[in-house]
């Protein structure tokens, strides 16, 4: 079919000028290591539904702007940014340090946090593991707290886009906790 249309891609803000842009109740999904494409297609999709500001993205993802992860996405890899970052870990810290997010984690855990417990606080980065591992011990080292959705006993674990629409409907409507902004 040949080449339908050729162009520079022009890379996002940085993690930092998008925080700032998007004030004090700053979203972002956080994905360090996404393996399949129609999973990160959907997380962007979900992100994009729920007003979330961007995904950022460790180069171990797949490429964001890849046929299948904009098929998947319908397009909103497009719109939403999607920052892919070789540093990911330092830029997390810095975003926890020096802008006030809080980060969180979603496990599958018994002892962690029900969601349905979890209250919105003003700057928010949400972790999505893996597909078949979940978060590595490095990720939940950077989080505040875990939090999971709560299953029936025996019951195996939600696929990642399923999940990722559950947390951030509830986290993206929620009210922020008192005292916070």
């Amino acid at each position: 079919r040949g080449v339908l249309a050729c162009g520079h891609r022009r890379g996002w803000p940085s993690p930092v000028e998008l925080a700032r842009a998007a004030g004090p109740r700053a979203s972002f999904v956080v994905c360090p290591q996404v393996d399949n494409p129609e999973n990160l297609g959907s997380v962007i999709r979900i992100a994009d539904v729920f007003g979330v500001d961007a995904v950022l993205a460790s180069a171990r993802c797949p490429d964001p702007l890849s046929r299948r992860v904009l098929r998947v996405s319908m397009g909103t890899a497009l719109r939403v940014p999607v920052v892919t970052l070789d540093d990911l870990e330092d830029e997390l810290g810095r975003l926890r340090r020096d802008h006030g997010f809080e980060t969180v984690a979603t496990v599958v855990d018994p002892t962690a946090e029900p969601l349905e417990r979890v209250k919105r606080t003003g700057r928010l980065a949400v972790f999505l593991g893996s597909e078949g591992h979940g978060l590595g011990p490095e990720w939940l080292a950077l989080c505040d707290r875990r939090l999971t959705i709560p299953m029936r006993a025996g019951a195996e674990s939600l696929n990642l886009a399923v999940a990722a629409g559950i947390v951030l409907y509830h986290l993206m409507k929620a009210e922020p906790a008192a005292g916070t902004h």
